[in-house]
């Protein structure tokens, strides 16, 4: 076999499955994936299309995995445009980059006119020798969970550690919410960006997307659920959670109308990310905000403090758009770009 670091453009090989593979939690397990490489990720975050499920091959051997939509219609020519939830994974990033221009090659031989890599859970950004027609700059605050629940406290803000505190002495409750307390979302629950996915979504808009909602538990090795902080049966908070190979996401939240700053989500965060970590899970993504977020004057500011005040790791991700077809690139700027397909 040739060594991962003289791997080449040419050695590398993407097979494309129209259906997931029947071992495909395995491979996201053996290339370090995510939530949003599983096909319930892949359901929750893209927009309406037919998913793709892609193996990259080295010979014999798997080197990487990437889920995807194609979507489009009539009027742009068919489904010619492919929107990633978030890069890759791979099983050595030694080969990301020839990697992705395999990628690229591939989806254009299939004749492919536009291809956008979003960048959820990303764990890499593209060197510059790919040259996107554009890129797009966010961060992340990602929460490891290996140390003790202790040293985890101990390193929250002091505001956020008096919320936990608040929470823990009014003895509010923790749980995810039932099935049947998914079918009319409760109109109490006001929908806020502290932890969502698409810029302007309700907390209810995302439930209809996302299969087995309260009928996946945290030993399942991929699900998604809705965690509620309750106070008696009062509910205070609820955020929306995926997750995959020991890796959570939070996709959106809501809390009730008790101040803009909703104290009662900093308890009910602190509540899943313990239930994370007691569940043996490594990693707690906390979702995005563009750079400009950490002026005070910008609008996502506060969601920038909410999701410092937990001492996370700030990572630095990008979304990318690779436009193949000149023509395409025309049409796109003539009709409208699906709402949150490029984040």
């Amino acid at each position: 076999m040739t060594p991962t670091s003289m791997l080449s453009h040419d050695t590398l090989r993407w097979g494309l499955h129209a259906a997931c593979p029947a071992d495909w939690r395995q491979h996201i397990a053996r290339c370090g994936g995510g939530y949003f490489h599983s096909s319930r990720g892949l359901l929750a975050s893209s927009p309406p299309g037919e998913p793709v499920f892609l193996e990259l091959w080295d010979g014999p051997n798997l080197a990487g995995v990437a889920t995807g939509v194609r979507h489009g219609g009539p009027a742009r020519g068919g489904e010619r445009h492919i929107y990633f939830p978030t890069f890759p994974a791979f099983v050595s990033r030694k080969t990301s980059e020839a990697a992705l221009a395999a990628l690229v090659g591939r989806l254009r031989r299939d004749g492919i006119g536009e291809i956008v890599l979003d960048s959820f859970d990303a764990q890499m950004v593209p060197g510059a020798l790919l040259q996107p027609t554009e890129l797009r700059r966010r961060r992340e605050y990602a929460i490891d969970l290996d140390g003790s629940l202790e040293y985890l406290l101990s390193q929250l803000a002091p505001r956020h550690r008096r919320q936990v505190e608040r929470g823990d002495a009014a003895g509010w409750r923790f749980r995810p919410l039932r099935r049947d307390e998914l079918q009319a979302p409760r109109p109490e629950v006001k929908p806020v960006t502290l932890c969502g996915m698409r810029r302007g979504e309700s907390f209810a808009a995302r439930l209809h997307n996302v299969p087995s909602l309260a009928g996946s538990v945290l030993h399942e090795s991929s699900g998604a659920a809705v965690f509620g902080a309750f106070d008696g049966d009062r509910l205070l908070a609820a955020s929306l959670v995926g997750w995959a190979n020991l890796r959570a996401y939070c996709l959106s939240g809501g809390c009730v109308p008790a101040g803009d700053e909703c104290p009662e989500s900093i308890w009910l965060h602190w509540r899943i990310l313990a239930a994370l970590r007691d569940a043996g899970f490594h990693r707690y993504n906390l979702g995005g905000t563009p750079p400009a977020a950490v002026s005070p004057a910008h609008p996502a500011n506060g969601m920038h403090r909410f999701k410092m005040g937990f001492a996370p790791r700030v990572v630095e991700c990008c979304s990318v758009r690779w436009t193949l077809d000149h023509e395409f690139a025309r049409i796109r700027h003539q009709t409208r770009w699906p709402d949150g397909a490029y984040a």
